[in-house]
């Protein structure tokens, strides 16, 4: 059964959705680079290798795309 008397979440509890959401994120990010670390470590194939040894710098890449997407839609939800 639903409750009638909710209002929704207020803007306290959706800042610390958002914040405990990005600390997941981060976090995830860095077993991923851990468990590449490894793989680089123990030398993969000739694919696998450029992929282990790049992984830093694609990593950055998707977080720096990832952040300026976020930014864009704050600005642009801002400008509606």
């Amino acid at each position: 059964m639903k409750n009638k008397d909710w209002k929704g979440y207020t803007m306290h509890e959706l800042q610390m959705h958002r914040a405990v959401n990005a600390v997941r994120l981060e976090i995830e990010k860095e077993k991923l680079i851990q468990s590449m670390d490894r793989v680089r470590q123990t030398g993969a194939g000739a694919v696998g290798s450029f992929l282990a040894s790049n992984f830093g710098t694609i990593a950055k890449g998707f977080g720096i795309a990832s952040t300026a997407y976020g930014i864009f839609r704050k600005v642009r939800s801002l400008l509606r």
